[in-house]
């Protein structure tokens, strides 16, 4: 492993490290706080252990320098019950991968990917007060829109570098939302002997994104914690077993906000995935495990199944599918 490549990493990640160290936290943090939750079903069925792997659609949610790994055309979504069947609350996802493919006389972006993606949060059939107190029946709906881009740093092998833009929208009652957001990320591929490892890092929404409210008594300001995403990951028996760990530190937060992610994933076969993994706080409370399925057909077609067990409130189901051409 070249010493400049392990060097330049770290510079970078000690770089936004000591900004989250430095950063004030505001009041109100904790929006958006499913935009925490492991998006689409590979990932999710490994313990949310993924910064680190940031391969397909999820590359941009969890490390978008993984689209500056030859991204193909890739489109897809997910369906999930994050809570089970007994609340009325489901979060879906659709994205799309692509690359530039673009080579001139100056300038060389066949190393750039991009990725483009809504996730939305839907609340239905709860309990809200209005302005005057009276209760009534009615839903919430969240949505977060990003774009993303990640590339490889030319002359510095195995390194590459993305990041994304991220718009916040909510609508409560009578109530509208807005805050824009960014994320930064590193990506680390190398090898020790012949053992491939990947290293990892993600600063999403830093310095806590604002998410102001209109419409509402107060129009309040409240803000995503800035969550730092740090992990590591491993292929061995020739890419049998793919092994990954992870952990999500929320700057300010307690240690209950705290969370780390393992994972597994056996590929049997070229057409079948199985997955196992742990997600949990620091604290050591509200820890689940996960599990999960894969099948890919004609290597374009790839169905994922993740369960997990019950955390906070109920057990949750993810289904996604992709297209790659």
């Amino acid at each position: 492993m070249s010493s400049f490549r392990l060097t330049l990493l770290l510079v970078v990640v000690g770089l936004l490290t000591s900004l989250s160290v430095l950063a004030d936290v505001p009041d109100g943090v904790g929006a958006a706080s499913y935009a925490r939750q492991p998006l689409t079903a590979r990932p999710s069925a490994m313990g949310g252990a993924f910064v680190s792997i940031a391969e397909g659609l999820a590359a941009a949610y969890y490390n978008p320098a993984g689209l500056g790994r030859d991204t193909p055309y890739e489109l897809g979504g997910m369906y999930s019950l994050p809570y089970g069947e007994a609340f009325d609350t489901s979060l879906q996802f659709i994205g799309i991968n692509g690359n530039l493919n673009l080579q001139t006389s100056s300038a060389n972006l066949s190393g750039m990917g991009w990725n483009v993606g809504w996730l939305g949060l839907s609340i239905r059939n709860i309990w809200l007060w209005d302005d005057e107190g009276e209760p009534t029946i009615g839903s919430s709906t969240s949505s977060l829109y990003t774009a993303s881009v990640g590339m490889a740093i030319p002359g510095v092998d195995g390194l590459s570098a993305g990041g994304s833009i991220k718009i916040y929208r909510d609508s409560l009652l009578e109530g509208r939302s807005f805050g824009i957001g960014a994320d930064l990320a590193v990506l680390l591929d190398f090898a020790i002997g012949d053992v491939p490892i990947s290293v990892g890092f993600n600063a999403k929404d830093i310095g806590e994104t604002r998410v102001h409210w209109y419409g509402t008594a107060g129009e309040p300001d409240n803000f995503v914690p800035w969550v730092n995403k740090m992990g590591l990951s491993t292929r061995l028996f020739e890419d049998y077993l793919l092994v990954a760990a992870e952990l999500d530190w929320a700057v300010g937060r307690p240690a209950e906000e705290q969370r780390a992610g393992i994972g597994f994933e056996v590929t049997p076969v070229p057409q079948l995935a199985i997955r196992g993994g742990w997600l949990g706080g620091l604290d050591g409370s509200g820890g689940a495990y996960t599990a999960g399925v894969g099948i890919y057909l004609a290597e374009t077609f790839r169905l994922d199944y993740a369960y997990r067990t019950r955390r906070i409130l109920g057990a949750g189901h993810m289904l996604s599918v992709s297209y790659t051409f």
